[in-house]
């Protein structure tokens, strides 16, 4: 758990990004660390820095034909401040639509209320990828033309927290870091707090 310290640039309130991040519990994903900021980028289309606005109802993607719940997803409505690298899927448009699990099926609804809106995030984007024929509402989540995006791997979304910055789908923490070691300009990424083991 990160402590409250000095130095949270938009004031991120720790009882909301701890309860987000737990949000994601049960999630996990294969995937390879890359040390440096700047190699994320290049697998990047776009890398920005922002605030969450909103989260809204996602995609489902049904298991098989049929399937009464299937696996929902959330979309972050992104506040786009700054274009770090790459460009935006729609450049005359100031906001990115991020889909990300929601474990459990837990609703957007959750999630919303424990967004941490008043923190910086950072975030390394690519193009959602389909989900098939199967997948049900498409379109949800995002206004009309507007293309979804995912995090390149989990390394591709921080949140700024009081004492550091944590990486919620990557289920690490970061004390004491800046928001600002995570941007494609920076030498190499921090390093994070060692895993904690439950019983």
């Amino acid at each position: 758990m990160l402590a409250s310290a000095p130095g949270c640039t938009r004031g991120a309130d720790a009882g909301d990004v701890a309860a987000f991040v737990r949000l994601f519990d049960g999630y996990s994903a294969e995937y390879d660390n890359v040390d440096e900021p700047i190699r994320l980028a290049r697998m990047s289309a776009v890398v920005v820095r922002g605030s969450i606005d909103a989260v809204r109802p996602g995609p489902v993607y049904p298991q098989f034909p049929g399937d009464p719940q299937g696996a929902r997803s959330v979309v972050l409505a992104v506040r786009v401040r700054a274009v770090l690298h790459g460009t935006l899927p729609d450049p005359g448009h100031r906001s990115v639509y991020v889909q990300l699990p929601a474990p459990g099926g837990t609703a957007a609804e959750v999630f919303d209320r424990h967004a941490p809106k008043e923190a910086t995030v950072v975030l390394y984007l690519v193009p959602s990828r389909e989900g098939g024929a199967l997948v049900t509402n498409p379109d949800a989540g995002r206004p009309a033309g507007q293309r979804l995006v995912e995090p390149t791997t989990p390394q591709g979304f921080v949140v700024e927290a009081p004492g550091g910055v944590v990486e919620p789908t990557g289920h690490r923490t970061f004390p004491a870091a800046a928001i600002d070691a995570f941007v494609p300009s920076a030498a190499v990424f921090p390093s994070p707090a060692p895993a904690e083991h439950h019983p």
